[in-house]
């Protein structure tokens, strides 16, 4: 999501202009990224109880894309579900009428994990 705002690593990066155009066109203004690259389970869940989801952001929808990174240095699979759910159960607390979509592990080529059983453990 850091590749929306223009930014990797928090350093600006121009070839993620296109990225940025592609998110506003695709969401204007009823959404903005606050992901960041590299984030791992453990990092996000820190952000989020730091204040980077302030009560006086309120929307309807929060899209979390995590797990990926903790894929990549060799988390097993309980380690990487325990990471994602305690994201979810903290935003759900903080935000309880909101919807939490969960986006899906995206692919890691080069790592031998089938993510998609992680995903079979979840069961809302």
């Amino acid at each position: 999501m850091e590749r929306f705002a223009g930014t990797v690593a928090g350093a600006t990066f121009p070839p993620a202009s296109e990225s940025v155009d592609a998110f506003q066109k695709l969401f204007g203004s009823f959404a903005f990224p606050l992901g960041v690259a590299g984030d791992r389970s453990n990092q996000l869940l820190h952000r989020i109880q730091n204040g980077e989801a302030p009560s006086s952001l309120k929307p309807d929808l929060w899209w979390v894309l995590i797990g990926t990174n903790d894929i990549s240095i060799l988390c097993n699979r309980e380690a990487v579900l325990v990471g994602i759910l305690a994201v979810l159960q903290e935003l759900k607390q903080r935000k309880p009428t909101a919807t939490i979509m969960i986006n899906g592990i995206l692919p890691r080529g080069h790592i031998p994990l089938d993510t998609s059983v992680i995903w079979q453990d979840i069961q809302w």
